[in-house]
């Protein structure tokens, strides 16, 4: 199973799925413009190595030059980006390079943190950090074997990515030649699926039977959302054996509306995706 960042899959699925769901259309677009910009990066030969050991072992790596290819993707955020987004970029990119620096740093080092904007700021590194790291664990410098036995079949009960330490953006329900309804967790930044026990919480690890509870829309048939009654925190979760041509990060940006019931339910993300919800 291979679910890491496939640049043009991400960008065809923005396209069909923003004339489905006109009321995301322009998040879907900016997505589909941050992608675009990803896959350059992906396949440019100069790249910063130790991103995913920097990031799972939570400490600052070399990024020769990254502030400087940051500018690129903040030049391409302030342009296509909704406003709130888009103002934090050009605030960034207009800023000295240390500030680009040291966010980067900071997101390497660092969880998530709190407030709106400091949101955004983070997110902004994250997507300049995926494609590095989707690519170390294709092969270019990851940890060996980190995740063999997920790929594998077998499960791996870390509620974090078992190569770079991040948490999961979505969840992914798939048959496999060894399992009908296999749950995998997607890395929200370097990609790596991981096996994971369904009946147990991706935020908490709570496993009780009726601590958890699920939430779909018609809108939606192939998505649903897992709730915790235990810690509040929930997961969004892609079933391709409805939707076989789903991408899972796609398909999460254009059901925003869950996302926003969700949280007005009181519900908060285990990890916000590129809208920052």
């Amino acid at each position: 199973m291979r679910l890491r960042w496939a640049w043009e899959q991400r960008r065809r699925r923005a396209t069909e799925l923003a004339a489905r769901h006109p009321e995301a259309a322009a998040v879907l677009t900016f997505y589909q413009e941050v992608a675009g910009f990803q896959q350059i990066l992906a396949t440019r030969p100069e790249a910063p190595a130790g991103v995913v050991e920097a990031r799972r072992h939570r400490r600052t790596v070399a990024l020769d030059g990254a502030a400087r290819r940051l500018e690129g993707l903040l030049d391409v955020v302030s342009r296509a980006a909704p406003a709130p987004m888009a103002e934090v970029a050009w605030l960034l990119r207009t800023g000295p390079a240390e500030v680009r620096e040291a966010l980067l740093a900071q997101y390497l080092t660092g969880e998530t943190p709190g407030g709106d904007e400091e949101v955004r700021r983070w997110l902004l590194a994250r997507s300049f950090l995926q494609p590095y790291a989707a690519r170390e664990v294709d092969g270019r410098g990851g940890t060996p074997g980190a995740t063999a036995g997920a790929e594998a079949g077998d499960l791996h009960p870390a509620r974090v990515c078992p190569r770079c330490g991040s948490a999961p953006l979505v969840g992914v329900l798939s048959d496999t030649g060894r399992e009908e309804g296999a749950f995998h967790l997607i890395c929200s930044l370097c990609g790596e699926p991981w096996r994971y026990p369904r009946l147990v919480c991706t935020l908490c690890g709570e496993e009780r039977a009726g601590a958890r509870t699920y939430f779909q829309a018609d809108a939606f048939p192939h998505l649903r959302l897992d709730c915790c009654g235990t810690c509040g925190g929930y997961l969004k979760v892609t079933d391709l054996r409805r939707q076989a041509l789903a991408v899972p990060d796609a398909d999460d940006l254009a059901s925003l509306t869950l996302d926003l019931w969700a949280q007005g339910q009181g519900y908060t993300k285990v990890e916000p995706n590129l809208a920052g919800l």
